[in-house]
């Protein structure tokens, strides 16, 4: 037997174990069925583009319809899925913190974020709250990263108040992920732009259009997030808005947060107050299974009448 090739060949596999670690840490915690994108179109230069592509809408609760009556329906500090437009000084009702829908577009350059609010802060006359998309490429159902914007009244692209936030030692979310726990960490620890004695960052851009009120519009360069593919989660935060202290729930017990649920043994709403947030929902794939946080619902079960079968009897 001829022994002379066994070291090297034994020296090519280990130095092969190291990218098949990687490849298996690179393998997203979620089951997932890749879906046609969008298709991509030019951007004119460095500046996002004044027409946004077409793009895809969640709708959200529309919580002025229970304005009146202080409360809110939908509202899950469990999940951090907030639903709270509300001061805790006599639970006013904040339209420029009600997000009513946002549309996720893309060009090659740019992602694109339309926020529609049910309107704009009555005194100031502009969505004033602070606006922000967490985005998750490894499907963790934790952010990496985080676009988070000062409103105002600019109709053109601008970077006046524009952070991109990154947690660079992944304790967003605490010891588990959306659902709350002991562990607050120190959410998003990392200011990745503007950096440090820049002014201005042309990586995360806003403005308000022009004659639509309780609209505001994002743009975050592509390059920013890891893949094409991945979850996303929008907020208006018009109160603790505090990128470290995410998720809000590992940070606020219920006690704290309060309520606007009547029903609540907690209510009214406490130190959470005005925020306004969506479940994690996918772009550019299509989840295969639910999971807590994720806004994906498995298509309901119809069981089919095998031919013979009697008739169930009436109820």
């Amino acid at each position: 037997m001829n022994n002379r090739n066994q070291f090297p060949r034994l020296g090519l596999l280990l130095a092969a174990v190291p990218l098949m670690l990687s490849n298996i840490a690179s393998i997203p915690f979620f089951d997932v069925e890749r879906a046609d994108r969008l298709p991509a179109q030019d951007a004119a230069d460095d500046l996002p583009d004044e027409t946004i592509p077409e793009g895809i809408t969640k709708d959200e609760i529309d919580t002025s319809r229970t304005a009146d009556a202080k409360t809110a329906t939908g509202d899950s500090l469990r999940i951090d899925n907030l639903e709270r437009p509300f001061t805790q000084d006599g639970m006013a009702y904040h339209p420029e913190t009600d997000i009513l829908a946002v549309t996720i577009a893309e060009d090659e350059t740019y992602y694109y974020f339309s926020f529609e609010l049910k309107g704009n802060d009555a005194e100031k006359g502009y969505p004033s709250a602070t606006y922000g998309i967490e985005f998750d490429s490894d499907l963790d159902l934790r952010g990496e990263t985080l676009l988070w914007v000062i409103g105002g009244q600019e109709s053109q692209w601008n970077n006046e108040g524009v952070s991109i936030y990154q947690d660079k030692n992944g304790d967003v979310g605490g010891a588990r992920a959306v659902i709350p726990d002991a562990f607050a960490g120190d959410g998003y620890e990392t200011l990745a732009h503007p950096e440090s004695g820049q002014e201005t960052t042309d990586f995360g851009w806003k403005r308000a259009p022009a004659g639509k009120e309780g609209v505001i519009q994002l743009a975050i360069r592509k390059t920013l997030i890891e893949r094409d593919y991945f979850f996303w989660k929008a907020w208006a935060d018009g109160g603790a808005a505090a990128p470290a202290l995410f998720d809000y729930n590992d940070t606020f017990s219920n006690t704290q947060a309060g309520s606007p649920d009547k029903n609540s043994a907690v209510y009214p709403v406490k130190e959470l107050e005005l925020a306004d947030s969506t479940c994690w929902a996918a772009y550019g794939f299509q989840p295969t299974r639910e999971q807590t946080g994720c806004c994906y619902k498995a298509p309901a079960k119809i069981k089919v009448k095998k031919q013979g079968e009697p008739e169930p009897p009436p109820s």
